[in-house]
C-alpha cells in the first residue's frame, strides 16, 4: 500500500490548507476522484473510500473545507466566511493545483452532502477544473424538495441555524448535533438555497443558477435506502438544475437480510457499497477516458 501524500497549499488569501493524495496502486489512466466533505466532515473521514479506490487503481484527493481540518482558518465571531470564498478561492485554487499534478488525467468531482451542492456549483463555475460530478449520498436541500412534513421542519431549522450562527458569530454545530463549528456565512448561503431553492454565494457576481443550466459536464446521482438526510426527491430537485447535462440517478437498497441498513455516511464507511455504481458509470462515460486494465 501506498502511503498518502500531503501537499501544502498556500492560498491567494494568505490562509493555508492542503490536500491528501492517495496514489492508484498501479499505472493508470483512470480519472482523478477529487472528495469533497460533508457539512463540518473532516477530510480524513473519507479514508476509507480513498484506500479502496486506489486499490482500484484511481488515484483520489481528499480535501478540508475552508474552517476544518488542516485549514489554517477557524470560524468564530471575529473570523466568517461564506461560498464565495469557499468556492472562489478555496476550491478554485485547489483544483488548480490538483489539475497541475494530474495533467494528463481527468477530473471528476465527488460531492458528498453539502461537498455535493458545492460542487455542484463548482464545476458550474469552473468547468475546465474538472470533468465530471457524481452526487453520493447528496441532494438539495430546498425544502419544497423534501415532501411538506420534512419541508416545513427543514425550512424551520435553516431559519433557525443562520439567525443563531447570525447572533452568536458562527454556528455551533458541535452543540446542536448538525455540522461542527462553521462559520456564519456558511449556515447564512446554506439556509438561502433551503428557503429559496437557488444556489447562490452572497457577495459573489457570478450566477450560479445560468451557469448550471448550461454545464454539459456529465452528472451521476446516487441516493441511498434509509438515508433520509439525502432522499431521492430532493437529488431530484439538485440534478433538474443541470438541463444541459447527461444525467444518471441510482438508488441502492440494502441488502433484505443486511445486519445494518444504509444511512447518510455508509458509503464513506464502507466504499464497496458505491464502488461498482462509479467504476461502471465511469467507465461508461466517453468524454471520461480510461484504460482498461486486467
Amino acid at each position: 500500500m501506498v502511503s498518502p501524500e500531503v501537499i501544502p497549499i498556500k492560498l491567494s488569501d494568505d490562509e493555508e490548507n492542503a490536500i491528501t493524495v492517495f496514489r492508484a496502486h498501479q499505472p493508470t489512466h483512470l480519472p482523478v476522484l477529487v472528495i469533497l466533505p460533508a457539512l463540518g466532515v473532516k477530510g480524513s473521514y473519507y479514508r476509507n473510500v480513498a484506500q479502496h479506490f486506489a486499490a482500484h487503481h484511481y488515484h483520489v484527493v481528499t480535501l478540508d473545507h475552508r474552517g476544518h481540518g488542516k485549514s489554517s482558518v477557524r470560524p468564530s465571531h471575529s473570523t466568517d466566511f461564506g461560498y464565495r470564498v469557499q468556492l472562489e478561492i478555496e476550491y478554485a485554487e485547489i483544483f488548480k493545483t490538483i489539475r497541475c499534478l494530474f495533467s494528463d488525467s481527468k477530473i471528476v468531482v465527488v460531492g458528498h452532502s453539502l461537498g455535493g451542492q458545492m460542487g455542484s456549483m463548482f464545476i458550474s463555475r469552473y468547468p475546465d477544473l474538472a470533468d465530471a460530478l457524481i452526487l453520493n449520498a447528496s441532494c438539495s436541500t430546498y425544502h419544497r424538495g423534501w415532501g411538506p412534513i420534512a419541508g416545513k421542519g427543514l425550512y424551520v431549522f435553516a431559519t433557525f441555524s443562520a439567525c443563531l450562527a447570525k447572533v452568536l458569530g458562527y454556528y455551533p454545530g458541535h452543540k446542536i448535533g448538525f455540522g461542527n463549528v462553521e462559520a456564519a456565512g456558511i449556515m447564512r448561503d446554506w439556509k438561502n438555497t433551503a428557503i429559496s431553492g437557488r444556489f447562490t454565494a452572497h457577495g459573489s457576481t457570478f450566477h450560479y443558477e445560468q451557469a448550471m443550466a448550461t454545464s454539459r459536464h456529465p452528472v451521476l446521482g446516487i441516493t441511498y435506502e434509509g438515508d433520509h438526510s439525502a432522499p431521492p426527491l430532493a437529488l431530484q430537485f439538485l440534478t433538474s438544475k443541470f438541463k444541459a447535462a447527461q444525467i444518471k440517478l441510482i438508488h441502492l437498497q440494502a441488502p433484505k437480510h443486511a445486519a445494518k441498513k444504509f444511512n447518510h455516511y455508509s458509503w464513506a464507511r464502507e466504499p464497496h457499497l458505491s464502488f461498482t455504481t462509479i467504476d461502471s458509470w465511469i467507465k461508461k462515460q466517453p468524454t471520461l477516458t480510461y484504460a482498461k486494465i486486467d
